[in-house]
């Protein structure tokens, strides 16, 4: 609550004696005339990078939680933040073959799922129909809710999104006993917005989980992570702040009961001796800190999902196709024949070492 953070000093929350003196030292003496401030403004009062002044007002934020919770004994001190019991939610990507892949029960709260993949094998069509899902009532497969789009490429496209939507509405016309919403209703739980270069996505950040309290979003999506990161901050500062913000990004989707799913692109990878491969971009440390990685390919005229990452799933692929008619990620029967293998090979050693070798050889061959 804002205006009660106007009254809370920074010596309230738990905050490091060498930021207090930062923030003393420039004037600033209670949690609002930091919150307040998205990390550019922060980052010209304070004189400082725009990584640090990002770090700067989630650390406040973060201390200011830590405190409020500490003081209503909301969380026992012997119990560590990962493994407290958070609610999960979870919805249909609109696509059986993808819902399998994310272990069952398609986008899941509690994690930070990233969808990676070049130009042109469907990333953004994928999330716009994830977006419309998440509106949906839940005998629809949806969580009846609003949803949040960060464009940071200017991808996204409200003609394109409308089109999604209305032959969503078509396809699921007789799924449900209710009515589903007019797609001008979908629409308007659908909130847009634009980071248009670094500052603006740092300073989105900033007030992200403020937005998810304030609106109830229960669903975020960003595309994508990359745009803004690959050429503006370089070496050891971009995993720091990239890692920062995966961090923030884990711990909104666990305490806020709030599905998180951003897009990736890749790049290629150049060994001496070895053919070039695709590979995610953002480095090891973006890597190590996501929860769950989907590639989407294209290899001729076959589309492919893998499972590269989760902690809930094992490893697989999924055929899929892009629907140019109906503007959806619709399933497809490329590596049905493999589906129809693992069912015969779950009891049979053998069968199942030889299945996941034929798959490893596709696999290869599509990252070529």
């Amino acid at each position: 609550n804002m205006s009660m953070n106007s009254r809370i000093p920074l010596t309230s929350p738990p905050l490091s004696s060498t930021l207090l003196h930062t923030l003393k030292s420039a004037n600033f003496h209670h949690v609002q005339d930091v919150v307040s401030l998205n990390a550019s403004q922060l980052s010209k009062e304070l004189h400082i990078p725009m990584q640090e002044s990002f770090n700067i007002i989630r650390e406040v934020k973060m201390g200011l939680n830590r405190g409020s919770a500490s003081t209503q004994n909301r969380v026992p001190s012997t119990i560590a933040p990962q493994e407290e019991n958070y609610e999960r939610i979870s919805f249909s990507t609109g696509s059986k073959h993808f819902d399998e892949l994310l272990g069952g029960k398609g986008i899941v709260s509690g994690s930070l799922i990233e969808i990676c993949g070049s130009y042109g094998v469907g990333k953004t069509t994928f999330l716009m129909q994830c977006a419309a899902m998440a509106t949906l009532p839940k005998e629809y497969g949806g969580l009846n809710s609003k949803v949040l789009y960060i464009d940071t490429e200017g991808a996204f496209s409200k003609l394109k999104m409308t089109a999604v939507v209305r032959r969503l509405r078509e396809k699921l016309s007789n799924k449900g006993n209710s009515p589903l919403p007019l797609g001008d209703d979908i629409m308007s739980r659908i909130r847009f917005y634009r980071a248009k270069d670094l500052s603006e996505f740092l300073a989105c950040m900033s007030l992200l989980e403020a937005a998810i309290e304030m609106d109830e979003y229960s669903l975020v999506i960003i595309d994508s992570i990359t745009d803004h990161f690959r050429h503006t901050i370089e070496g050891s500062d971009r995993g720091k702040v990239l890692y920062s913000i995966a961090d923030q990004l884990k711990s909104i989707s666990r305490r806020k009961s709030c599905c998180v799913v951003v897009s990736n692109q890749v790049r290629t990878n150049i060994e001496t001796g070895r053919p070039s491969t695709l590979v995610p971009a953002l480095g090891d440390k973006w890597a190590h800190a996501i929860s769950c990685r989907v590639m989407m390919f294209k290899k001729g005229n076959e589309y492919v999902a893998q499972l590269y990452k989760s902690v809930n799933a094992q490893q697989q692929i999924k055929g899929y196709s892009i629907d140019a008619e109906t503007a959806l990620i619709c399933d497809s029967e490329c590596f049905l024949a493999d589906e129809q293998q693992e069912n015969g090979a779950r009891n049979d050693p053998q069968q199942e070492a030889a299945l996941n070798a034929g798959r490893k050889r596709k696999i290869e061959e599509i990252y070529q």
